[in-house]
């Protein structure tokens, strides 16, 4: 499953940054132990910067992983997002 809804994980503003890695973290785990019930694995899609303030990365997306620390939770390397971030290959290489 991927998660990947831009407006869903915008950050307003104002609102820390922190807090929103915290709950993304949970709502991810959470997401991850009912989908490794069934075989299904959860994946982070990072987004371009036109659709969304949040894990807009490779790196980003990674970093959101290792923060959830769930087996189940994954980061997707989206090529049409990272032509549209400008990140190259390296960002999948660099892991």
């Amino acid at each position: 499953v991927v998660v990947g809804s831009g407006k869903s994980r915008l950050i307003p503003d104002g609102f820390s940054r922190d807090k929103a890695m915290e709950q993304n973290a949970r709502f991810l785990s959470f997401c991850g132990d009912i989908a490794s019930q069934y075989g299904i694995k959860i994946v982070i899609e990072p987004l371009n910067c036109g659709e969304t303030n949040f894990i807009n990365t490779v790196e980003e997306g990674i970093e959101a992983c290792k923060f959830t620390n769930h087996s189940n939770v994954f980061c997707l390397a989206d090529f049409f997002h990272m032509f549209k971030n400008n990140e190259t290959m390296d960002a999948i290489e660099n892991s």
